[in-house]
């Protein structure tokens, strides 16, 4: 086997893949079971997207208290738990007839689940440095882009038995609690400071100017990606081109497979291009796929713009992931990345209320051009904040 075949394979880090893959089925499964969710319920299209609003909200406050608990008492001890109440919460949401108890379970879930998609990216950050950081990083990415894909279609199927199959699917917890519980071998931090002097170390570190340019690159990149391709996309191919069902979900999904194949070559695309370029590069072209979006001449056209997009997000996830595990001070690096994931939370919460006041405004074209000239300017502001990242790594390396 070649090194990066090896890494793949690595068991702590499949353990993780199974951490990552459980923590995006709370939503990827469940949005094709919404019909029948709101026939059996006589609920609106609105209220059924409460499921997935009470879900990712807890995340927002909730990440970055987990990630201060899992500094203080260890990763297994809130990974294991939350993975289980993450599990038995969604499978009960199957034996529900009452849409407000249902609610309530989303949003419990959703308390659980929210260490889950922080704490796999801590745990990678530990288990790995340097070059194989990176490209365990790329591969993780790789395995989100996997679940974005097949999550609905899986959903979708088990939906065809009835409402309730798709919130079984998260009882997929249980076994991975016990593999993280009695297979995971990752280190652990030891807890040496005073909850003052952790607590002073993990705010210095979050307020820290290429920290906090990390976190709105995260923050921005997510509100578009929600605010106007997920919300907006289909939207634009059936009035612009009168695109059935089939392809839509076939242009859609091309985005999402370009990324998950690019981000497993993040490592060697660093090899040839530095940290700073690689965002800068990865925003820019990702505001230049989304803007394309209006000018496509017919449907098909359309692939050209995903695969810009996929491009972008290819190589833009993998490497902020990798530089917020960098800069994150060991004995608070769980608080430092959760708070990444509070970021990537906010954005896919408010960032369609937001894109919804646009396209109020100015209309349809008006929401994949702010969307573009958004990230085209982010790319901008974070060039300049993070400055020359890569000799700035070079010198905390080198002083360890």
């Amino acid at each position: 086997m070649t090194g990066s075949q090896r890494l793949f394979f690595d068991r702590n880090l499949l353990i993780i893949f199974c951490v990552t893959a459980t923590a995006m089925l709370g939503t990827g499964s469940l949005t094709p079971a919404f019909p029948q969710i709101m026939r059996a319920f006589d609920i609106d299209s609105q209220q059924a997207g409460w499921l997935i609003t009470i879900n990712t909200l807890p995340g927002i406050f909730l990440a970055p208290v987990w990630g201060v608990i899992a500094d203080r008492i260890g990763r297994k001890k809130v990974l294991v738990p939350s993975l289980v109440f993450y599990a038995i919460s969604g499978g009960a949401m199957a034996f529900t007839s009452d849409f407000g108890t249902l609610l309530v379970l989303r949003f419990l879930q959703g308390c659980a689940g929210a260490p889950l998609a922080a704490l796999n990216n801590t745990v990678i950050g530990e288990l790995f440095t340097g070059r194989r950081r990176m490209e365990a990083m790329g591969y993780n990415a790789s395995v989100q882009g996997t679940c974005m894909l097949g999550y609905p279609l899986i959903g979708g199927a088990v939906a065809l038995f009835g409402w309730h199959y798709p919130f079984l699917l998260p009882l997929v917890g249980l076994p991975v609690a016990w593999l993280v519980a009695f297979r995971l071998n990752n280190p652990e931090p030891k807890r040496q400071q005073s909850m003052r002097e952790y607590l002073g170390g993990a705010l210095g570190s979050i307020a820290n100017r290429r920290m906090m340019a990390l976190y709105f690159c995260n923050v921005l990149t997510v509100a578009v990606s929600f605010g106007v391709l997920i919300v907006y996309f289909a939207l634009l191919l059936h009035e612009r081109f009168d695109a059935n069902s089939l392809e839509i979900g076939i242009i859609a999904a091309f985005s999402p497979v370009i990324s998950t194949l690019v981000s497993t070559q993040a490592a060697r695309i660093r090899d040839r291009m530095s940290f700073r370029k690689m965002i800068v590069v990865g925003l820019l072209v990702n505001g230049l796929g989304v803007s394309l979006n209006v000018w496509a001449p017919s449907l098909w056209w359309m692939l050209v713009p995903a695969f810009i997009r996929g491009l972008a997000q290819g190589i833009l996830n993998p490497s902020v992931n990798t530089l917020v595990a960098e800069f994150a001070p060991v004995n608070s690096r769980a608080a430092v990345m959760s708070f990444n994931s509070t970021m990537f939370r906010i954005g896919q919460t408010f960032g369609p209320f937001l894109f919804g006041l646009i396209y109020v405004v100015g209309g349809m074209d008006a929401v994949f051009h702010v969307g573009g000239v958004a990230l085209i300017l982010t790319a901008l502001v974070v060039g300049v904040m993070i400055g020359d990242v890569d000799e700035v790594m070079e010198k905390r390396r080198s002083a360890e």
